[in-house]
């Protein structure tokens, strides 16, 4: 496997790439870890981890707080967010203890210890391979957890010939928050389901994949694409290898392209040329704040998400018998137009409620006022402050689940001078006129912002390959900034996508209201697509 290491100093940043070959050995149980492991039980009452024979205890810094993967660390001896996050609790860092020995020497040579391992909660657990893990899921922690305690490729587990006696499952005992829960039951197969998500940098961001497990997209694979200025003649994408063990049945891979232009139409483009000839059902493309934006918030991605996952599983059939594998969906009292609704065009994941225009979908045209005359409701005042405090809470929470975060935002494209995306627009028109499959009908029915939304192959097949090859070559190698080229294919994906040909459904924008279920709950409506919610919140 390719381990990629990203080491930053004053001269810049160097891809180092080492080609690592991990052995495993397997764990006996020494006769002797009975006497052991009740000895070390009354020893260790904090919670700590050996990394390569150092100990690192979690630890309160003073005049510091650990609040996320990403913090740095505190002082000298103590390791970052990426290590401690997840491993501690109540702020704490894992600080270097050089006084103290989770185990002696003898000790260790006993357990036959040949990997990092761990005293949390009050039990022992060690790095294994993710191949032990898999079939463990209640013994093992998910590999975000795991990082930078485990090498890539392993996991912390239960260290069974430790905890003798011990009954309670270690993701119990960390109180891992399970959303197994939310993952639907109606699965599509391994393989039918791809997430991309367009990394910022080179940053290790793994809570986007803790967003993606909330969603509850069975069996899908999430490809995280990080971006990177190597400094060294490189241009293309290279991959790890395929992570499992996150709730779901979810998979995750990384992927490392270069250089850093383009901003998230890159990683688009990037994803469309290599797998244009083995396309899933259906691909969700998401920003790595996921619904953490201005642009995204938690419910309409969640509901928009799983309606469409939903959509595509009721065509699933069996291959034996050629029956549908889940006909409860086809059964839905609406059924016929949402299937119009993920047919046509992608769905766009942003939604702007919060706007002061109250816009569902993040564009001008089309307010919840808007909505209320397309489906005969009363019309509200949605402007007062009341009604906002009552949509910010509907769009950040889902039933039994809230969470909420800053709302911060940034000028929309038709808000800035025009003439400055010029270069950009010749660029890409020019490469669609000689490449792509230019539309002569007419223009989409409305457009979104901000590049999240959900397609299906034959959406993405609209444009020939050379079009996204050809495209993505431009991107990554012309001087325009990264700012104006990634904008074009903003504004773009709907008529890339579009079929000119296709039927209408003027119904379409009020089934996005109807599917977020937010204007529901705020103005105590009933929702008419209630059968399908008790399928998305299943």
């Amino acid at each position: 496997s390719w381990r990629l290491s990203w080491l930053t100093g004053a001269g810049g940043g160097m891809l180092v790439l080492q080609a690592a070959v991990l052995t495993y050995l397997s764990h006996p149980r020494p006769a002797s870890l009975h006497g052991l492991n009740s000895k070390m039980k009354t020893r260790r009452q904090s919670r700590a981890c050996s990394l390569d024979g150092s100990v690192y205890r979690c630890t309160q810094v003073a005049g510091f707080s650990l609040k996320g993967f990403n913090d740095p660390s505190p002082r000298l001896d103590c390791l970052t967010g990426k290590e401690s996050w997840r491993i501690c609790s109540n702020g704490e860092f894992l600080c270097l203890d050089p006084s103290s020995r989770l185990l002696s020497a003898s000790q260790a040579k006993a357990a036959n210890v040949t990997s990092n391992y761990c005293y949390l909660a009050g039990a022992w657990s060690m790095c294994r391979p993710l191949e032990y893990a898999r079939s463990r899921y209640r013994d093992c922690l998910d590999s975000f957890f795991s990082h930078g305690i485990c090498t890539p490729g392993e996991t912390l587990c239960e260290w069974r010939e430790m905890n003798v006696g011990e009954t309670e499952s270690l993701r119990s005992r960390m109180q891992v928050e399970e959303p197994s829960s939310r993952c639907l039951s109606q699965a599509l197969p391994q393989g039918e389901v791809h997430v991309v998500v367009a990394m910022r940098d080179a940053s290790p961001t793994m809570r986007v994949v803790e967003d993606v497990g909330l969603m509850g997209l069975t069996n899908s694979l999430v490809l995280l694409y990080r971006r990177a200025d190597v400094g060294l003649n490189l241009a293309g994408m290279l991959s790890s290898p395929l992570v499992a063990g996150f709730p779901c049945g979810i998979t995750v891979q990384e992927k490392l392209l270069a250089p850093n232009k383009g901003n998230e139409a890159a990683v688009y483009l990037a994803y469309m040329v290599e797998y244009y000839d083995k396309l899933p059902s259906m691909t969700v493309f998401l920003h790595d704040h996921g619904h953490t934006s201005w642009h995204s918030q938690l419910r309409p991605v969640f509901k928009r998400s799983r309606a469409f996952y939903l959509l595509v599983a009721s065509r699933l059939r069996d291959r034996e018998s050629g029956a549908l594998v889940y006909p409860e969906i086809a059964k839905l009292a609406a059924y016929s137009s949402l299937v119009g609704f993920i047919d046509e065009n992608p769905v766009t994941l942003n939604s702007c409620y919060c706007h002061e225009l109250r816009e569902p979908l993040c564009f001008v045209s089309y307010t919840v006022n808007d909505y209320e005359r397309e489906t005969n409701r009363s019309i509200h005042d949605t402007k007062s402050q009341a009604v906002l405090d009552k949509i910010y809470r509907a769009v950040i929470s889902l039933r039994e689940r809230s969470k909420p975060w800053d709302r911060r935002g940034r000028r929309l494209v038709w808000e800035e001078p025009p003439e400055v995306f010029q270069q950009s627009k010749r660029l890409f028109e020019s490469i669609e006129r000689r490449f792509g499959r230019t539309k002569s009908g007419p223009s989409i029915p409305f457009a979104s912002c901000c590049a999240m939304f959900i397609a299906q192959s034959k959406h993405i097949r609209r444009q020939p390959k050379q079009f996204y090859n050809e495209s993505l070559r431009a991107i990554l190698s012309t001087p325009l900034l990264s700012y104006h080229t990634g904008r074009w294919f903003e504004f773009h994906w709907d008529d890339l996508f579009l079929d000119p040909s296709g039927a209408r459904d003027p119904a379409r924008r009020s089934l996005y209201v109807d599917i977020d279920d937010v204007y529901a709950e705020v103005y105590g409506e009933t929702n008419r697509l209630a059968d399908l919610q008790q399928l998305i919140d299943s």
